[in-house]
């Protein structure tokens, strides 16, 4: 298959990224030059000059829009007509095309209409091969053990994610999230985990989980991916990222076997995102401070949101009312997201506030009591 050329490969991230059209427009961050960057491998520096080459040819128009996550405006890039025709041509050109293909562990060459048809292939993968495919990486598997936390509200933690994704690229092989009840540390492993797509993944939910349920589920997920046992080490090679969320209060059992899996899982390629309380005790915690200073495992450390992020969850507050909330709450989503439900006995069940403490809160948000 013929290497595309950097205006090419932006015609097919703006196409694969999902039309953005007036008067809604629906820009997303892969519209802007960072998104575009990461999107098609283009180094960033590169992107402004590319896309004047393509504004020129009238194949792409250029605006300002505010874009979710961020509190300035930011160049935004969508096809024009000419340019989404053009991108459907290429589409076509490119499945008509031979490309080297790793499959089962073996290369050949096939059309790229063909690789199309394996399980989690798609043109923008044949546009990141480079020539070589390898379709066997590209099979992800994805299980879970409980249930994910709910995502549909999402502020200002692009700080957090790009060290999560740093993290995944990087030589550590542990990252613990740390936050206070309600901070998000879930729902920012639930987002971050939802954009990885080279990594097959086994998400479990500690809460009231024994060692045999552990054992049990790994076997499992094992078998999926092709491995030989339920020992993480033996998952090597299979691009593994584990995610143990709410961990806590776990059993000496539980401690000790993660502590004898992060031994061996040192010099392998196995990642595991941890999300624990901030004052999950010592005892409970699989590894030791000698594994921080060795770069095996790191921390993360997340605080509530900004205030001006708070009012994004409250709706319309006055800015008086919206400090004293903030200062009660200090800024944790949950907290806030009950509030605005008015739902009194959710909010006590996860916190310390007293009775009165949530009823004043509620008459500062102006919001309906349950």
């Amino acid at each position: 298959m013929r290497r595309l050329t950097a205006p090419e490969k932006v015609l097919l991230h703006l196409y694969l990224s999902g039309p953005a059209s007036p008067p809604d427009n629906n820009f997303t961050a892969e519209h802007t030059q960072q998104g575009i960057s990461e999107g098609t491998g283009i180094i960033r520096n590169h992107i402004p000059r590319t896309m004047k080459v393509l504004i020129e040819k009238k194949l792409v128009e250029e605006s300002k829009e505010y874009i979710s996550g961020y509190n300035r405006q930011l160049k935004v890039y969508r096809l024009t007509e000419l340019g989404y025709s053009g991108a459907e041509k290429l589409v076509s050109g490119i499945k008509n095309q031979e490309i080297t293909a790793k499959i089962k562990g073996k290369k050949r060459e096939i059309k790229v209409s063909e690789a199309l048809n394996y399980e989690g292939v798609g043109i923008r993968d044949i546009m990141l091969s480079e020539g070589l495919l390898d379709i066997d990486a590209l099979k992800r598997i994805e299980m879970h053990l409980g249930e994910l936390p709910e995502t549909t509200e999402f502020y200002n933690r692009n700080v957090e994610l790009g060290e999560i994704e740093e993290f995944l690229e990087g030589d550590a092989r542990v990252l613990v999230i740390y936050g206070g009840i309600g901070a998000g540390a879930s729902s920012l492993a639930v987002r971050a985990v939802s954009s990885v797509k080279n990594r097959n993944i086994a998400w479990i939910s500690m809460e009231s989980r024994g060692i045999t349920d552990i054992h049990s589920f790994l076997r499992r997920f094992s078998e999926e991916i092709g491995a030989e046992s339920d020992s993480l080490a033996s998952m090597d090679g299979f691009n593994v990222l584990v995610v143990l969320d709410n961990w806590y209060d776990v059993s000496d059992e539980m401690v000790e076997y993660f502590a004898e899996e992060l031994e061996k899982i040192k010099r392998t390629d196995i990642k595991i995102i941890v999300t624990s309380l901030e004052n999950t005790p010592s005892y409970s915690r699989f590894y030791r401070i000698d594994d921080v200073r060795d770069g095996a495992v790191e921390e993360l450390h997340i605080r509530g949101l900004e205030p001006e992020y708070c009012k994004k969850i409250l709706g319309d507050i006055d800015d008086g009312a919206l400090k004293k909330i903030f200062m009660l709450t200090h800024g944790r989503p949950l907290y806030l997201k009950l509030l605005k439900k008015g739902d009194i006995d959710a909010l006590l069940s996860v916190s310390s506030f007293t009775e009165e403490e949530v009823r004043y809160m509620m008459f500062l948000a102006g919001v309906d009591r349950d």
